[in-house]
């Protein structure tokens, strides 16, 4: 008998230490499994106290602003609905977005930054989508291009208490307050060119130009944008070839796209922007003949710069330019002279490259009466001669 007392204590003892060491083994366990669901750069993942920058290393659970109760649902419903309507969004992050879920995900980040309009007493609903749809966009642009490592405006862009408007490169109308104007040139900026910039309807000026780590094909999504008036990516990492569809940006007046890695033929398609007044593609690697005949409709162009590139071919005969003050074609492998210049009588600037030829041709004077300089390359060098003169030979 008392044997037997002594086996079940013994059991019983048994069990306490089993039940122990499952309850210590769960503890650990629970703190491996919050930490592989915490967000990354957040190992213990805490409820963020201040959200006025959401760009962190990773972003906790957001609360809306209390100043718009009444307006707190529709603002996140109809910013969702027009979001999704325009497929600029997918199903799975707008679910994320209303679940308010704790999340590093960069468009979830990006939604629950445009959702708080704590910067303004009121809005109207009539405007919501656009505040909305501006602020999605522009803080994906700084966090995808690394925002906080910028020149200028890595500390005024992505602030809750503060209009888009007032953001550093953002210029926005008097009146209606959309977005007309992004200027971050020359502001460090990295990573791939934002096709999101095609989502602001009222864009008409861009300029990311002279940033080396800003890199990638151009943006197809951008050739939707019929209201963009000018575009500058110079000096950036941009790559690949001129896509035809570039041409659907007939509102475009001024496109600098120089000093880049495009390379490939010049499309003839771009003869459709008939809106341009200046065109540079210098300082590429293009190559093939200059479009001829399909750029006669380039009527109101004012300056065009094919200078450094490697162009073959002859010049171009059939051009109906009337309004061609600068033309620089130059530092190409051009091969001859054409006799009769094919340019508008407004001509002021020519730089050219005469191979075959050894002197350039006197109607290059008499044809052209505004011609104030005429830049050729003689001997590996290059010569300014006063259009009195027109004479260059190769020796």
């Amino acid at each position: 008998k008392k044997e037997r007392t002594i086996m079940i204590m013994g059991f019983l003892l048994f069990l306490l230490l089993l039940f122990l060491g499952i309850l210590f083994a769960i503890e650990p366990w629970k703190t491996v499994t919050a930490n592989a669901r915490a967000p990354q750069g957040s190992p213990s993942s805490p409820i963020c106290e201040d959200h006025t920058n959401i760009v962190d290393n990773c972003i906790c659970r957001l609360e809306l602003p209390t100043v718009l109760p009444s307006q707190v649902s529709v603002q996140r419903q109809s910013m969702l609905e027009y979001l999704l309507s325009n497929n600029l969004v997918s199903d799975d992050i707008a679910q994320e977005f209303l679940a308010n879920e704790r999340s590093c995900s960069t468009y979830n980040q990006a939604l629950l930054f445009a959702s708080d309009l704590s910067f303004t007493d009121s809005i109207e609903i009539d405007d919501l989508q656009i505040t909305l749809l501006q602020r999605y966009v522009l803080a994906l642009v700084y966090q995808n291009l690394q925002g906080r490592q910028w020149l200028q405006g890595q500390d005024t862009w992505v602030q809750a208490s503060q209009s888009e408007c007032k953001w550093k490169g953002v210029v926005c109308s008097s009146t209606s307050g959309q977005i007309l104007k992004l200027l971050l040139g020359s502001n460090q900026l990295q990573g791939h060119f934002p096709s999101e910039l095609a989502l602001l309807p009222s864009l008409k000026h861009l300029d990311l130009s002279h940033n080396p780590s800003l890199f990638g094909t151009f943006p197809l999504k951008w050739t939707t944008s019929s209201k963009w008036q000018f575009l500058d990516l110079s000096s950036t990492g941009l790559y690949g070839t001129i896509p035809k569809r570039l041409s659907r940006m007939q509102g475009l007046y001024e496109l600098k796209i120089s000093d880049t890695r495009w390379e490939g033929t010049i499309p003839m398609q771009l003869g459709f922007m008939t809106q341009l007044r200046s065109l540079d593609l210098s300082h590429n690697s293009l190559s093939g003949t200059i479009p001829d005949g399909s750029w006669r409709t380039l009527r109101r162009l004012h300056t065009l710069d094919l200078s450094d590139n490697s162009l073959t071919g002859s010049l171009p005969t059939s051009w109906n330019m009337p309004n061609l003050e600068s033309l620089k074609l130059n530092h190409n492998e051009l091969t001859e002279w054409i006799p009769d210049p094919p340019y508008g009588s407004f001509l002021q600037n020519l730089e050219l490259q005469p191979i075959s030829a050894k002197v350039v041709p006197s109607s290059y004077c008499t044809n052209l009466p505004l011609l104030d300089t005429l830049r050729v390359v003689c001997e590996n060098s290059e010569e300014e001669k006063q259009c009195r003169c027109c004479t260059c030979w190769r020796g």
